[in-house]
């Protein structure tokens, strides 16, 4: 199964979920793969410091990530798309591929720890592999 996360930027939640649900899959080989994008992606930018270094605090790997920005295309290639909030839901359309997070996972909309403190982005870093881990096992 092709999935896609997606949130505002491209730097924080959606590559945070990337990585963790590519680790995952790097333990479990179910054959998953999985990309990220931004509904408003700076793609000149980089995955945000604060991300990577919550990733390792959490004990994930962190893969190199530049922003993607979402394109409607997108809905054709991925099996799945996942967003950060229901704001990102209906910024992106009624599809039947596009679902939140807190749908598949009862986690709550994923709040955006930009410009935040180390510790912020560790919150967000627990929510989203907590939730991930109930998604991975429902795919």
């Amino acid at each position: 199964m092709k999935v896609l996360f997606v949130c505002t930027g491209n730097i924080c939640r959606s590559p945070m979920a990337e990585n963790i649900f590519n680790n995952i899959e790097l333990r479990e080989k179910k054959g998953h793969t999985a990309k990220s994008a931004g509904i408003y992606a700076e793609t000149l930018l980089e995955m945000s410091p604060n991300a990577k270094l919550a990733l390792k605090k959490i004990k994930e790997r962190c893969f190199h990530i530049k922003p993607t920005q979402f394109t409607p295309a997108m809905l054709g290639e991925y099996d799945l798309i996942v967003c950060m909030t229901k704001r990102h839901q209906e910024q992106i359309g009624s599809y039947d591929n596009v679902k939140t997070l807190d749908e598949l996972a009862d986690c709550g909309d994923v709040l955006d720890p930009y410009g935040a403190d180390l510790k912020t982005y560790v919150v967000v870093a627990k929510q989203l592999k907590s939730a991930l881990a109930k998604l991975y096992e429902k795919l």
